[in-house]
């Protein structure tokens, strides 16, 4: 016996279905790239007669910088930023200028004070790190890392400071834990982290 051939109402039904498979893929592809942004590393060298250049490190993508001076305590520091965003995470190195009169310790509590803020985080979490110079020497500096939710999201802050001729240097990575602790985020982050050499 033959089977009946399928009717309209099937074969709607059957397109229906495909559709809504459809919607499904593209939306799970939407959160995969979400979840694995791409990343194009290039090296920074800043120019010296604009802004800030004690410095060199590789970002994972093109680069915006900028001085501006900040109020710390009752001194208006000049503050310098290269920064990228990758999706909804942040890459960035800055400096504070420690100009005569300044508190480092008050600059860096500021700094601090801002991650805590970028990821609803109410404490962080300090260690010991190296970080290294150009000339290949080592030089002592300080992790701080942070988690919260912000609109609703689970989000993670991961920076490294030390103080270098002059100034208080700041590198520093801020975004989605979903996408920070995957494989890639966390080579990611090491990537750009030990890319950094300062003058």
């Amino acid at each position: 016996m033959r089977a009946a051939p399928p009717t309209a109402a099937a074969g709607a039904e059957s397109r229906t279905v495909s559709s809504g498979r459809l919607v499904i893929a593209i939306a799970l592809a939407g959160s995969l790239v979400a979840c694995f942004p791409r990343y194009d590393w290039r090296d920074l060298r800043p120019d010296c007669a604009r802004t800030w250049c004690g410095f060199v490190a590789s970002f994972p993508g093109r680069i915006t910088s900028a001085t501006r001076e900040i109020p710390v305590g009752d001194v208006r520091l000049p503050l310098a930023l290269n920064v990228v965003s990758v999706g909804e995470t942040t890459f960035a190195v800055g400096a504070f200028e420690l100009l005569p009169g300044s508190d480092a310790a008050l600059a860096r509590t500021l700094l601090e004070r801002k991650l805590l803020d970028d990821v609803g985080g109410s404490e962080g979490r300090r260690a010991r790190v190296v970080l290294h110079a150009a000339d290949h020497g080592e030089i002592a500096g300080e992790s701080f890392e942070a988690d919260g939710r912000r609109d609703g999201k689970a989000m993670r802050a991961t920076a490294r400071f030390a103080e270098r001729r002059g100034r208080l240097v700041e590198i520093l990575v801020v975004g989605p834990v979903d996408a920070l602790a995957t494989d890639s985020g966390r080579q990611a982050i090491e990537t750009f982290m030990s890319s950094l050499r300062l003058d």
